[in-house]
């Protein structure tokens, strides 16, 4: 299993750059807009392949809640992408408008829901940290 330090450090570098990564994507061609959601909704596909395969490993208890925790939003934001997909050939201004209106409540929502999850996770490190510590005494 990879470092707590490894992973704060990679999930940092992410975050880091996205602000970056979405203004650029605003320049670019629909063409290369298209190819570049394909290729994050493969990431995500992928990620959420390899946090179902981590929490396997871990304890059942763990397991459960982040099993449960995944799922749940698996099906919330697929749920929302379908409505979403839907609507997706609006033509007239108002349609478009309402969809572009959607999806910044989605992504609002999704940034809502990282920002939780982040402190949750600041949370388990720090109780992790503090575990291996107090361990670390006892002996």
């Amino acid at each position: 299993m990879t470092k707590l330090s490894e992973q704060l450090s990679a999930l940092s570098s992410r975050v880091a750059s996205m602000e970056d990564r979405a203004n650029q994507f605003k320049s670019e061609s629909q063409a290369k807009r298209d190819e570049k959601i394909a290729a994050i909704q493969a990431d995500v596909e992928a990620k959420r392949a390899k946090f179902e395969s981590d929490i396997r490993g871990i304890g059942d208890k763990v397991s459960a809640t982040w099993a449960a925790l995944g799922e749940d939003l698996k099906s919330r934001t697929s749920g929302v992408r379908t409505a979403i997909e839907t609507r997706k050939e609006a033509i007239d201004l108002k349609r478009a408008q309402n969809r572009a209106d959607r999806l910044t409540e989605n992504a609002d929502a999704a940034l809502a829901f990282v920002a939780l999850a982040i402190v949750e996770a600041e949370l388990a490190v720090v109780e992790a940290v503090d575990a291996q510590l107090h361990a670390e005494s006892l002996s």
